[in-house]
């Protein structure tokens, strides 16, 4: 909002008739910069982005804020708040410096928008972005599936006859693992006999989680005495 000569008011906007030489200009609301409910297209986008799970706190807690009975409440969440509601609220300032204090126990935020608002974005996000998103996946996939078995010729099977299609289709394209040829130089033997052992795959296993163990132990504090040991080792 807009505020001129006063920091918050937290009167309706009939009661400040008395004082009008507070204000060069009435203070207005303006809309947040991503938009707002107020135009047709600005709300559909929002609510769009709303259920993608983009922003949605930022604009719930917006909603939340909304200033349903004029009370012209700042709506920041400062020491000020207590409980939803403000002590005091400072009006103005008089020539010669004396404040002028707004009656406390004044709403902050109207408790059905502060209410339901939130219930909404939570149904909506429920509804919203969960179901009806999981859904329309579902029947884009299940209508996928469904072209592809018609493409490849199982629609019209049998489950008997699918299975045998889908096994002869496995066994055309299996190919036999080609066996390493035993190196003919005698040094080059003894590295094939120790990777090919059928404990060093367990040895190579064993070094990888020791070095996780290590990795585990390191400290925030690096004047641990047993730090500098550690990270040696």
């Amino acid at each position: 909002h807009e505020l001129d000569h006063h920091d918050s008011v937290n009167w309706e906007s009939g009661s400040m008739a008395w004082a009008p030489e507070l204000f060069y200009q009435f203070p207005q609301w303006v809309n947040p910069n991503f938009g707002s409910f107020d135009h047709f297209g600005e709300g559909f986008l929002l609510l769009f982005e709303v259920a993608a799970l983009e922003g949605w706190p930022d604009v719930m807690f917006w909603v939340m804020d909304s200033d349903q009975y004029e009370y012209f409440v700042e709506p920041s969440r400062t020491e000020q708040h207590q409980y939803g509601r403000i002590k005091t609220t400072m009006v103005g300032t008089e020539p010669d410096g004396q404040r002028y204090w707004g009656p406390g126990n004044h709403l902050s935020n109207s408790w059905p928008v502060f209410f339901f608002g939130p219930l909404f974005f939570v149904l909506w996000i429920l509804f919203g972005s969960f179901i009806i998103l999981n859904m329309v996946i579902g029947v884009v996939l299940d209508a996928y599936n469904r072209i592809k078995s018609e493409g490849s010729g199982t629609a019209f099977m049998t489950t008997g006859q699918a299975e045998w299609v889908a096994t002869q289709r496995s066994i055309i394209a299996m190919r036999p693992l080609k066996a390493a040829n035993p190196p003919a130089q005698e040094w080059r033997m003894g590295a094939y006999k120790l990777v090919t052992w059928n404990i060093f795959d367990l040895f190579i296993m064993g070094v990888i989680i020791s070095n996780m163990i290590f990795m585990f132990l390191d400290f925030h504090d690096p004047e641990y005495p047993n730090m500098k040991s550690i990270r040696t080792a």
